[in-house]
């Protein structure tokens, strides 16, 4: 969990990278879901308001649930290994244990434990990344005003929350990605005990016996 631009789904594609940690952005799995339904082009984050307020607090929550559970046996059936799933895109507690526990339900979704890695972020890089990120030419430059006003939002959700009860912190200040890379096999290999595969050297990934949570 972090704050707009604070580097999310960069930190899971080191994890994809590095781990075999397949990433799961909410976000693209609701989009998925509206596909091909008079909703697709709604805002995600209007639609799934309207959904959770038509049919009861997290109904949204289930639905990505579902998505993950599908996901996951979709790499499977197409001989996909990977030793676990990162999920990006929610902002607080209440989303995350929804998530978790409706999740459980599928059997192909074994999920066994749930960690929540906060990224922190200064507010000036956070906005300077998301200013480069949004910036299209002829709009006007954004502002940081605006920039905060989507911290804020995100904050009434529960993000300082979650944050709060994050098992682990990674700090994402630096330009490059050799700190947030450190950081993120520090908690990965020594206390998590997953297998960094780019430190195998000689063989491919599947010729050694890796501790996966799906196979």
């Amino acid at each position: 969990v972090g704050p707009h631009a604070s580097g999310k789904n960069h930190l899971a594609k080191l994890m994809q990278t590095n781990f075999r940690i397949l990433p799961l952005d909410t976000g693209d799995l609701l989009r998925d879901y509206k596909r091909g339904t008079p909703d697709e082009n709604t805002s995600t984050i209007i639609w799934a308001k309207k959904m959770d307020e038509l049919n009861g607090d997290g109904y949204v929550n289930d639905i990505v649930a579902n998505q993950i559970a599908h996901r996951i046996s979709r790499e499977l059936t197409y001989g996909e290994y990977f030793q676990d799933i990162v999920v990006v895109g929610k902002r607080s507690l209440k989303e995350i244990d929804q998530i978790f526990s409706a999740t459980r339900i599928f059997p192909k979704a074994n999920l066994q434990n749930r960690t929540i890695i906060g990224i922190t972020i200064d507010e000036e890089t956070a906005f300077q990344r998301y200013r480069e990120r949004n910036r299209k030419p002829g709009d006007n430059e954004i502002s940081l005003e605006e920039y905060r006003k989507k911290v804020a939002y995100e904050e009434e959700l529960g993000l300082l929350e979650a944050q709060r009860s994050a098992d682990f912190r990674v700090t994402n200040n630096q330009e490059g990605t050799s700190s947030l890379l450190e950081q993120t096999c520090s908690i990965l290999e020594r206390e998590l005990g997953y297998m960094n595969l780019e430190k195998i050297s000689g063989k491919t990934t599947s010729e050694h016996s890796i501790p996966m949570l799906y196979k």
